[in-house]
């Protein structure tokens, strides 16, 4: 075998080796994602049944996961990290004050099951089932004089109650950009109620968060969980077989084509 051929076999061997172990990376940072939704999902179920302290102590144990893996093993960027970390504290913090009410508790832990769910990859996120809570209490806010801008406080802040209860998840799901934009919309929302705004401009801004949020519930825009240097450690030696397999055929029509030459010259001689 030529040193050239050994060579591309050789590139061939290393890159289907880093390709397995993408693949096995990938594989044990879904089955601890998928460790740590259960988990997630349990303290909720607890939390709802008013078991504060079961709760409690299961979110020792999700810590206790989370620390046994690093951020890497999981595929999180420090972004990532300091959100979930945000979230985790935030449950911990429900399930320790008794000055909350068991709504306050529930949807404060409600955050960090959606944003777990967001790791395990699911052709159905469970933040999808935040879409009608989000746009009834977006229409409550539409005033029904049409004459008249009133809108009630409590009907602005159900609105935001359910925003910020999604917003961890939508930090990652999303691309900066849609979650940005959609962002920005809600906190224009909370400067306006405080502002002397035109019936129209409250209603025209209105609309535009309902279709951003038509947008995100219908998948525009949305990021794929998948890290696209896999898929480009996939191009990469599917590229690398291809060339290898040209090279040899070429090769071996090379050598077969110098064979024919000679048989001819033997038959002139």
């Amino acid at each position: 075998m030529g040193k050239e051929k050994r060579g591309w076999l050789l590139i061939v061997t290393i890159l289907f080796a880093l390709l397995i172990a993408a693949s096995t990376v990938n594989s044990a940072s879904e089955e601890r994602w998928t460790e740590l939704n259960h988990t997630s999902d349990t303290i909720l179920q607890y939390v709802k049944q008013q078991h504060y302290q079961e709760a409690s102590d299961l979110l020792d144990t999700f810590a206790q996961e989370f620390l046994q893996t690093n951020a890497n093993e999981l595929g999180l960027t420090m972004r990532e990290l300091q959100i979930l970390t945000e979230t985790f504290d935030e449950a911990v913090y429900a399930v320790t004050n008794t000055a909350l009410t068991h709504n306050q508790r529930v949807s404060l832990v409600y955050k960090l099951r959606l944003l777990t769910d967001v790791y395990v990859h699911s052709e159905e996120p469970l933040w999808h089932n935040m879409k009608t809570s989000l746009l009834t209490s977006l229409k409550q806010m539409q005033p029904e004089d049409k004459s008249n801008l009133e809108v009630s406080h409590e009907d602005i802040n159900e609105f935001i109650a359910y925003y910020d209860t999604v917003k961890p998840a939508w930090s990652v799901a999303l691309s900066q950009e849609q979650f940005q934009r959609i962002h920005s919309q809600v906190q224009y929302l909370l400067q306006m109620r405080n502002q002397n705004v035109s019936l129209q401009e409250w209603s025209q801004h209105l609309e535009r968060i309902e279709q951003e949020l038509f947008h995100i519930f219908d998948g525009v825009d949305e990021d794929e969980v998948t890290d696209p240097s896999f898929y480009w450690l996939i191009i990469t030696v599917s590229s690398a077989i291809f060339s290898s397999l040209s090279y040899v055929g070429w090769k071996k029509y090379k050598g077969h084509k110098t064979d024919l030459l000679r048989m001819k010259d033997r038959g002139r001689s």
